[in-house]
């Protein structure tokens, strides 16, 4: 909805191997919202044709549980824009700096 804050999700990646490399990229809360809104939709119609039980392979996710884990993704993120700012992830390890915040 238009009437939310207007929150950002900033996603930085810092490689210093010789050469310098630098990728900060904006994310905008509410469109990742709606993507994911999207998905739920088209997950609840291709659920209506798949049965509960079906897995056709052992190694693959279940349609119903990638439903519902991205309804919690969702409800997770809805719940950590709606509020103030947040520091998600803050790793350096060797020469490479990895960022996530919620602005």
């Amino acid at each position: 909805m238009w009437t939310k804050r207007f929150r950002v999700i900033w996603l930085q990646l810092y490689v210093d191997h010789g050469r310098r490399f630098h990728l900060t990229l904006p994310i905008s809360s509410y469109a990742l919202v709606e993507l994911l809104d999207c998905a739920v939709d088209l997950l609840d119609l291709a659920c209506c044709f798949v049965p509960k039980g079906f897995t056709p392979n052992s190694h693959t996710l279940p349609l119903h549980a990638t439903r519902e884990l991205l309804l919690g993704l969702n409800n997770l993120l809805d719940s950590l824009t709606g509020s103030e700012p947040y520091d998600l992830l803050d790793i350096e390890a060797d020469q490479v700096r990895v960022s996530l915040k919620i602005r």
